[in-house]
């Protein structure tokens, strides 16, 4: 919470779980149902939000286990941070599944890959160390993920979105990034 101030934010960002929805016993689920729900309340006395990333090897790597979940918690604190990448990885589709989450959503992380063959350069123990691999992250509308129609849907929305690039020439990709969504009538805030 003090943090989230220092910041002058009113959204904290965190997974749900370490490892998959599936491997989750139903125990294990009811005890992070309650957990959660403790930690909404806790920042609810603060006016701020918990966003659970939809993300691989969590309780929200399947568009099913995060709607399951938010319904199971089912607090009005607890909210999406809707990761379109990684939302497709689980085979749902990312439009249906902005609408759907629709109610939940909070923010939007954006990023992209050449090929689910490189999905594993994303995974943390790759993607935050510094020798780890690069290969086949990509600039945001040269990837397979299609966010011209996910730009079309989330333009409607007053949320923002963080563009994520763990890759190399971090600065001059990201400006890139952001000139090609300036040039699609999108407002981009900078820090």
């Amino acid at each position: 919470v003090v943090l989230a101030n220092w910041f002058n934010t009113n959204k904290i960002r965190t997974f749900a779980g370490q490892k998959g929805s599936k491997d989750f016993s139903e125990q294990e689920r009811k005890e992070y149902v309650k957990r959660i729900r403790k930690i909404c309340d806790v920042f609810a006395q603060h006016n701020m939000y918990v966003l659970l990333e939809t993300h691989p090897n969590t309780l929200t790597d399947t568009l099913p286990s995060t709607i399951e979940l938010l319904e199971e918690v089912n607090h009005p604190n607890l909210k999406i941070n809707l990761d379109f990448l990684h939302i497709w990885e689980s085979g749902a589709d990312p439009i249906d599944s902005f609408h759907r989450l629709k109610p939940w959503t909070l923010h939007y992380h954006f990023k992209n890959i050449s090929s689910a063959d490189y999905l594993h350069v994303f995974e943390p123990n790759n993607v935050y160390a510094a020798a780890g691999s690069r290969i086949g992250m990509v600039p945001l509308f040269e990837g397979i993920v299609n966010y011209d129609e996910i730009i079309q849907e989330v333009r409607g929305t007053d949320l923002f979105a963080s563009l994520e690039w763990f890759g190399h020439n971090s600065k001059e990709i990201l400006k890139e990034e952001m000139k090609v969504l300036i040039n699609r009538k999108l407002e981009v805030v900078t820090s």
